[in-house]
């Protein structure tokens, strides 16, 4: 299948999201993913707070879980099927492979937290640690989260190996013109900013690298421990979810 009859196909699975015919499935999602964001820098506080890693943590929440910028690559992708441009003729495979997994990847991540916000007005319930733990766990989300984190992996580590790449970092600027001529830019800025952040900073792989896997032992941790709360996060030392009323070291 072409690169671009993927992302054909992905956007017209976003286009078939509750949040775009419900107004309060789209408020709550959002909010669902605000406190997701919050849940990863409490429990990735090692990460998160840490001065080596804050240009790559911004990136993190601006670009990698931001549904705005699903928004607006989604109308990107419609405008580029209206015109029915193929940019195979522009971008390289390998900067293509990444978009798609990219759209893949948030498209998977707003469905599981819309699955969250349906399920909380469908019981009536607040938005809250308890209910929202107990409803993922309810839901088996685990699966999903875990083929999650593999695209987070597939894309990241893509990400920062092309990065490094002189062809394709002169490939992408060369397609430049030609894609804001098409009224494309927003689809160029988001692949080239992720393309600066990962040349810029040499800890790229290492922060995706650890987040990954510290996420997969908070995924242990929920289905072993059912907690009802996220007063927990991660110890780099003993490589384990700890309980601590406290803020986590940094």
């Amino acid at each position: 299948m072409l690169k671009t009859e993927q992302l054909a196909r992905y956007l017209e699975q976003y286009k078939q999201l509750r949040i775009h015919h419900s107004a309060e499935v789209k408020t709550l999602t959002w909010q669902v993913a605000t406190w997701q964001k919050q849940r990863m820098q409490q429990v990735h506080g090692n990460l998160f707070q840490s001065n080596t890693y804050t240009e790559l943590a911004d990136f993190f929440h601006s670009e990698l879980y931001n549904f705005d910028a699903l928004t607006e690559l989604a109308d990107q992708l419609e405008l580029m099927l209206a015109q029915k441009v193929k940019l195979d003729r522009w971008l390289p495979n390998e900067i293509l492979n990444a978009l798609v997994q990219s759209m893949q990847l948030a498209l998977l991540t707003i469905k599981l937290d819309q699955q969250l916000a349906i399920q909380l007005i469908q019981k009536e319930q607040p938005l809250n640690d308890a209910n929202l733990l107990h409803i993922a766990l309810a839901c088996n989300q685990r699966p999903d989260r875990l083929r999650q984190l593999k695209l987070f992996q597939s894309v990241s580590q893509q990400l920062a190996r092309h990065a490094q790449s002189l062809l394709l970092r002169t490939s992408l600027k060369l397609a430049k013109s030609k894609l804001k001529q098409r009224g494309f830019a927003p689809m160029y800025q988001y692949l080239d900013h992720g393309f600066q952040v990962m040349r810029s900073n040499p800890h790229a792989k290492q922060f995706f690298h650890h987040y990954a896997q510290q996420e997969y032992c908070f995924l242990d941790y929920m289905v072993n421990a059912q907690p009802s709360d996220l007063n927990v996060y991660y110890d780099p030392t003993s490589q384990q979810i700890c309980r601590n009323a406290q803020t986590p070291p940094q």
